[in-house]
């Protein structure tokens, strides 16, 4: 965790995960990577408050759109899907899993009165959004929106 408490992908992965080999397999291993970095993350938070935790993922974002040069990598990989083999589909599909999953549990744990099913949308939908507002945020060269669509997301998930 970076200092203040944010979430940050180590220098290594940012810069691996800047730029993308041609070769299949070592997608599949730098997206296995991208995905422990991820839990692991995920793990440090974990003490805190629930809303801490999604404030703190959806930091991760807006401090990508800031910074101008860092991407997600599955949403990067996700771009293209049509173009990967099926290992990789199969990888990226686990990774979108898991993280909807977790934000799922965090906004269960706000939102005790919500059925499962609906803080299974609600999960997916926030991670659609956090995904393409970084996009867009780039494409426009304006961080202030990823700001407003990560301030939109956590008040979905519960955490406002």
């Amino acid at each position: 965790m970076a200092p203040g408490g944010q979430f940050q992908l180590s220098p290594d992965m940012a810069r691996r995960s800047s730029g993308f080999s041609s070769h299949h397999v070592a997608l599949v291993h730098l997206l296995r990577d991208y995905r422990d970095e991820i839990a692991a993350l995920f793990q440090q938070v974990q003490p805190l408050a629930p809303a801490q935790r999604l404030q703190r993922f959806a930091a991760v974002f807006v401090d990508a759109a800031v910074a101008g040069d860092r991407w997600c990598l599955a949403g990067m990989l996700a771009s293209g899907y049509e173009t990967l083999g099926e290992t990789l589909r199969t990888e990226l599909r686990a990774f979108f899993d898991g993280v909807e999953a977790w934000l799922a549990r965090q906004a269960a744990e706000l939102m005790p009165e919500r059925d499962k099913s609906e803080l299974r949308d609600l999960a997916r939908t926030a991670m659609a959004a956090l995904e393409g507002a970084l996009l867009v945020a780039r494409v426009q060269q304006d961080p202030a929106r990823m700001r407003k669509a990560a301030g939109v997301v956590l008040g979905l998930l519960g955490a406002r």
